[in-house]
């Protein structure tokens, strides 16, 4: 990776920690200016937080879909004592999929899945559609959207998907798809048109 794109990396790996003791997962994809993409995992440490990524070049798209890398074990937890972990250069192997727990997902978020489905179409294939939000408890939950979002749309479309599974920043977040949590949901509220919030946190 070229000095330029390392600093337009940089930003992408940031992860900023919820208050209280939380440390959820930052799984993110982000498109870089070259179309390249950039596939990042971000979680916190006692003493801040630890990142992994792996840089996906090449304007072809193919295999397993980035979000499969969900609690992969190919991701590093820290910093290994003995120095930086060695580079991905591909998609993490795939981590565990509970196929019980996204049918109880699925059944309990039933009545917003035609509208996001619309929503998810438009912004992978209309240039300046309004990003979409999701207010969920649990990065987990946010990751088991972007999979959905991921099944509606063609396999080589869901590869260039942009997402994130939490931020506390989520109208500066340059993904398509944005994870928050409930707590950091104060800007929407000036956002306007430029995002499409799905608000579920309420339904636990």
């Amino acid at each position: 990776m070229s000095e330029a794109l390392l600093r337009e990396a940089e930003p992408l790996l940031g992860y900023e920690p919820p208050p209280g003791p939380g440390r959820p997962e930052a799984l993110s994809l982000s498109l870089l200016p070259d179309g390249s993409r950039l596939l990042a995992r971000a979680v916190r440490t006692g003493s801040g937080f630890h990142a992994h990524a792996v840089h996906l070049p090449g304007a072809e798209a193919r295999g397993a879909l980035p979000v499969t890398a969900w609690g992969s074990a190919d991701w590093q937890e820290r910093t290994p004592a003995d120095g930086p972990p060695a580079a991905l250069d591909r998609i993490p192997a795939p981590g565990p999929y509970d196929r019980a727990a996204m049918a109880e997902f699925v059944a309990a978020r039933g009545a917003w899945l035609a509208a996001f489905f619309d929503d998810v179409r438009r912004v992978a294939e209309e240039p300046g559609a309004p990003k979409v939000v999701l207010v969920e408890a649990e990065a987990a939950d946010v990751a088991r959207w972007v999979m959905l979002a991921c099944g509606v749309l063609p396999h080589a479309r869901g590869q260039w998907l942009s997402f994130t599974t939490y931020t506390r920043q989520p109208l500066s977040a340059p993904q398509q798809l944005v994870g928050v949590q409930p707590q950091d949901t104060g800007a929407l509220a000036v956002g306007g048109r430029r995002h499409r919030v799905y608000d579920l946190s309420l339904i636990h």
